[in-house]
């Protein structure tokens, strides 16, 4: 038993310097173009030089030399993340694709890095909640969506954070309750909607 004790530690070591040595031979691997190395061809960007879809990473920079977006690509596709980049160089947003398809949170900042937006993603389409800051960083929508429409019930706040007003949507229209709060929470009052069009008299 004491021998296989001492055996585990030299086989977890082991194990560990495998993994980082084959990380890092991927991440060295990874290549990056200029936007001027690569060609659109058939809905695939090309690497000029191989003249093959290319799998790596695309920059794109300003007259000055300043960097304004960088994307991985694989196979000719968008593939893992896109950024952009403020004058100021902060990150202006973040963008996760899957072959081609925006796949993830989208998140946009402002020039001092303070996150604004945060919308989900699945194939392609807004798919989830998605989250509005306001320049402070603080929440002021929620918003739902399903398959690229909005779908369920939308939410705005106070700067409190109690929320100030909810919204029932079914197929990207006002259907439902439209609901409105006192920053105590109380409900003030409330409105009716059918196909975008309030049914109840607003009171």
């Amino acid at each position: 038993m004491k021998k296989n004790i001492k055996k585990i530690p030299y086989f977890v070591t082991a194990l560990t310097i495998w993994f980082l040595a084959t990380a890092g031979t991927c991440i060295a691997a990874e290549k990056v173009y200029s936007d001027k190395m690569v060609s659109v061809r058939a809905s695939l960007l090309y690497d000029n030089e191989q003249d093959t879809p290319l799998t790596g990473i695309v920059t794109h920079t300003s007259d000055k030399g300043l960097l304004q977006k960088k994307t991985a690509y694989k196979d000719g596709k968008k593939n893992g993340v896109e950024q952009r980049f403020h004058s100021n160089g902060a990150v202006a947003s973040e963008t996760h694709y899957k072959v081609g398809k925006q796949d993830g949170f989208s998140r946009i900042y402002n020039f001092a890095g303070i996150l604004l937006w945060e919308i989900p993603f699945k194939d392609g389409e807004k798919h989830g909640i998605a989250k509005k800051h306001n320049q402070s960083g603080t929440l002021v929508n929620e918003i739902p969506f399903q398959k690229g429409q909005i779908e369920g019930v939308e939410k705005s706040y106070y700067p409190s954070g109690v929320v100030k007003e909810e919204i029932t949507y079914k197929n990207n229209e006002m259907n439902g309750l439209r609901k409105y709060y006192s920053e105590a929470g109380e409900l003030e009052k409330e409105i009716l909607y059918k196909d975008d069009m309030p049914i109840t008299p607003e009171k």
